[in-house]
């Protein structure tokens, strides 16, 4: 009875969820510059499933859902530059934020390469950030000074966060200008600047930080097998992950998946059943063996025992339920363990997890 009790712990402790962390504990990159230093950028990344490009526009499928998977838009809108001037733009990836075959508007040429090796800047450079990819093009600006691009790609890594046991802690996006506003005496509010010599498309030009920087970041809907537990910064609604923000900022959150936290409270009840019925069946066990070999009495009044053929016939019937109840409870537990593990499987077969 023992060997099925434990048999039948084993089975729940092997269906219960694996609590080793997967993913990257990681929050990706992005830096923007422009070759105009007055330049202000503001700018819109969402998060989708999938995108279809035509000759006219891009198209888009639905939003990735409330983890950050997919493909990534990002569209730029650049404002304060010199009228119908071609204006040059890039967009830094670090560790976790590249990009597999990023595109443009089809009217927009987008260069994708790899960073150099040699940076040269008036103030704190980006290096430490680990750039991975570069993305570079050119827009048209109107006679206000103004323009736009419309950038998409699928993320090169689909597990940008981590799972541990029933959370997903998630860096979504840490937005940071090219270099920091740590700026040297005698230029303070006139921005930065950056030289990168041996990077493909960028060497040979000044760059700037914007002038301004700000935006808003949107993955999707938390949905029914979610929720989020803490979010930097808060979430205005805390039925859809979507942020706005301004100037360098980091965005992370932690959802619980909802799903993973009731079964693992549904086994444990199980469990908690089963372990108690195991307890109280060896507590019983443990009663008959103990009236099975207890002496008894002969009756008489010097107290004197009884033959050992007496003894015998007295405990065989108590050896015989023993062994009944034995078989009883070992095929009660087999039973409902068996009924669990299927009621478990079926559940993973319908929700797919």
């Amino acid at each position: 009875m023992l060997v099925s009790a434990a048999f039948a712990f084993h089975l729940f402790q092997s269906s219960a969820p694996s609590q080793q962390s997967q993913g990257d504990d990681v929050t990706p990159q992005i830096m923007f510059m422009t070759n105009e230093r007055k330049v202000a950028v503001q700018f819109q990344i969402n998060y989708y499933r999938a995108y279809y490009p035509s000759a006219e526009e891009l198209g888009f499928g639905s939003a990735s859902g409330p983890l950050p998977t997919g493909d990534r838009e990002i569209q730029m809108q650049f404002a304060g530059g010199r009228p119908h001037s071609e204006l040059r733009y890039a967009v830094l990836f670090g560790q976790g934020a590249a990009e597999i075959n990023p595109i443009a508007e089809q009217k927009e040429r987008l260069s994708v390469g790899n960073p150099g090796s040699i940076i040269s800047a008036d103030c704190t450079s980006p290096q430490t950030m680990g750039v991975t990819q570069i993305l570079y093009g050119q827009v048209k600006l109107d006679p206000q000074g103004t323009g736009s691009v419309d950038t998409i790609g699928r993320l090169r890594d689909q597990h940008v966060y981590l799972s541990d046991g029933t959370d997903r802690v998630v860096g979504l996006l840490d937005i940071v200008p090219p270099v920091t506003d740590i700026e040297p005496p005698g230029r303070i509010g006139q921005g930065c600047t950056l030289r990168l010599p041996d990077w493909p498309y960028l060497g040979g030009t000044l760059w700037h930080s914007p002038s301004a920087l700000s935006g808003e970041v949107t993955i999707g809907s938390v949905g029914s097998n979610y929720r989020v537990d803490s979010a930097v910064p808060p979430l205005a609604n805390s039925s859809s992950l979507s942020w706005t923000v301004r100037g360098p900022t980091a965005i992370n959150y932690t959802l619980t998946d909802t799903l993973l936290e009731h079964r693992q409270a549904l086994e444990e009840f199980w469990a908690g059943i089963l372990a108690a019925l195991a307890t109280g069946f060896a507590v019983e066990v443990i009663n008959v063996a103990i009236g099975i070999f207890e002496p008894t009495s002969s009756g008489d009044s010097e107290g004197t025992l009884t033959s050992s053929g007496g003894s015998d016939s007295a405990s065989a019937p108590k050896v015989q339920s023993l062994l009944i109840r034995i078989v009883a409870v070992s095929f009660v537990i087999t039973a409902i363990t068996g009924l669990v593990r299927r009621l478990l499987q079926l559940r993973r077969f319908i929700t797919g997890r």
